[in-house]
């Protein structure tokens, strides 16, 4: 740049130029950094969403630790950093998310994803579980679907692969096979028992033997001595 007076106009290339793009998680050991690129940026308006890109690019990007307080229904259901409106407040009122302005939203959250995927990726994450907390987890859909708690937005299929799911769960863990696991454990304690037994009584038929050795052995000796 030229120290002229009014001659601010750059010429050329900057002096110092990075010869490799900036990589954000080059040396992230713990892997954070990676959780937070994959951050989705959703129901913000477009400078917003550039910027939250500028800070997730460039590690300024800093993850809430717990919820944040919604300044439409001051309920602590903000759960992404540097958002001011919970996402039901934005779309009900057509807000964006971290401005709090009423812009058009440039992003929305993608509901393209493959359900089929999501399903068997769950489905195998329960069949994985063991018994006690696949128990628990069981009791759990009861309490939600007797209070009717339907998540939002959940499709068709979804409910039908969850509804079949429960229903293996249900079956695979109802009262009889707890009843056979019941008689497999009595069983196996009986064995058990019948074994410490035989042991029991091998040692005093062992000990008995010994001592009627030593019972014969001694009059052996008794006798001797009469006979000298």
């Amino acid at each position: 740049m030229s120290s002229q007076r009014g001659n601010t106009k750059k010429a050329g290339p900057p002096k110092h130029q990075n010869s490799k793009a900036f990589k954000n998680d080059l040396h992230d050991r713990s892997g954070k950094q990676k959780q937070i690129n994959a951050v989705e940026i959703v129901n913000v308006c477009q400078r917003c969403a550039e910027i939250l890109e500028w800070r997730i690019r460039y590690r300024k990007y800093k993850p809430l630790t717990q919820p944040k307080k919604c300044c439409k229904c001051e309920q602590r259901r903000i759960r992404r950093a540097y958002h001011l409106v919970c996402e039901p407040c934005s779309l009900a009122h057509e807000l964006c998310s971290k401005c709090g302005k009423k812009e058009k939203i440039m992003v929305k959250k993608d509901t393209s994803i493959d359900h089929r995927k999501l399903d068997a990726e769950f489905a195998r994450e329960v069949k994985e579980l063991s018994e006690r907390k696949r128990r628990t987890f069981m009791r759990y859909l009861d309490k939600l679907q007797a209070a009717e708690v339907i998540p939002a937005g959940a499709s068709d299929i979804a409910k039908k692969k969850f509804d079949e799911l429960q229903a293996e769960c249900k079956d695979e863990w109802d009262a009889d096979s707890v009843e056979d696991d019941l008689e497999d454990l009595t069983l196996s304690d009986d064995e058990e028992e019948d074994k410490d037994d035989d042991e029991e009584d091998a040692k005093e038929e062992e000990e008995f033997l010994k001592e009627q050795g030593k019972g014969d052995h001694s009059q052996r000796q008794s006798s001797e001595a009469t006979a000298v």
